[in-house]
C-alpha cells in the first residue's frame, strides 16, 4: 500500500486573514509535527485551493491570503 501525507489549505487566510481557525487549539503545531514525521519517509503533497471568480473575497491566487502560512 502506498502512502502520502496530504496537507490541505494551510493558507494565510485561515491564520492572518478573514477566516481564522481557532479550533482545535494547537492545530498548526500538529500539522507541522505530522509534516516533520513524514519528511524523508512518505511523500508530502501540499494543496492550495483558490476561487476563480474575482468577486469572491477569499483565496484569490497570488494574494497574501492565498499564500501558504
Amino acid at each position: 500500500m502506498s502512502r502520502a501525507l496530504l496537507v490541505i489549505d494551510v493558507q494565510n487566510e485561515y491564520f492572518t486573514g478573514a477566516l481564522p481557525i481557532t479550533h482545535p487549539a494547537g492545530h498548526l503545531e500538529q500539522i507541522l509535527k505530522a509534516m516533520d514525521a513524514a519528511a524523508g519517509k512518505v511523500p508530502t503533497v501540499v494543496i492550495q485551493h483558490h476561487f476563480r471568480k474575482p468577486e469572491m473575497p477569499f483565496f484569490q491566487k497570488g494574494t497574501p491570503g492565498w499564500e501558504l502560512h
